[in-house]
């Protein structure tokens, strides 16, 4: 008897043991994949969370770009002309209006065609060369970064040549530099 004893409690382990390993194969992937569905719905809810925070910014998002948009109806930031060739040629006049009133010497104007759009403002281009000392290049650029419309500088190339006038006595040493740049601004299109 004692032989079918322990023949019974070992199959009775054999079977506990068993069934807990069995539950456990079906239950821990159960457990997994519940664990993740809950962990994406946390995310899910945070994300939601944050689309809501921005949406509720949208208003005042609206309020600023209106002011923006007055701000630059109102100003003489932008070119104004029929069409970019027009526009160009403005650029052009005003480039060559500041570099004299700087004392440089404007060398060539060149309109380049690959002018861009962005937001539905059409970008004009002109390639620059000019010559100075460094006060007139310095007045050239503050005149173009500060003045309107609103100029970039791009590709900016810079040579300094030595110059050396009067006799050994009286010798009188200036820097000439030759500049080459780009000058880009945005045309305002015609509202029809």
């Amino acid at each position: 008897m004692a032989g079918r004893r322990g023949n019974c409690a070992l199959l009775w382990t054999a079977l506990v043991t068993g069934g807990v390993l069995l539950l456990a194969a079906v239950l821990t992937p159960w457990w997994m994949a519940w664990q993740a569905r809950q962990e994406q719905a946390r995310d899910t809810a945070e994300r939601i969370a944050r689309y809501r925070s921005v949406l509720a910014t949208r208003p005042a998002l609206e309020k600023g770009r209106a002011r923006l948009q007055k701000w630059l109806d109102q100003g003489h930031y932008l070119l104004t002309a029929e069409n970019p060739e027009l526009a160009a040629a403005e650029l052009q006049k005003k480039i060559k209006k500041i570099v004299l009133d700087a004392g440089g010497d404007l060398v060539s104007t060149q309109t380049l065609t690959e002018a861009k759009r962005e937001e539905g403002f059409p970008q004009v281009v002109v390639q620059v060369r000019m010559k100075g000392d460094m006060g007139a290049l310095s007045q050239v650029f503050y005149q173009l970064e500060t003045g309107t419309p609103i100029f970039t500088i791009e590709d900016l190339s810079l040579r300094g040549r030595r110059i050396i006038r009067g006799r050994r006595g009286k010798r009188v040493e200036s820097y000439i530099v030759d500049a080459n740049f780009k000058v880009s601004a945005y045309l305002r299109e015609k509202k029809s």
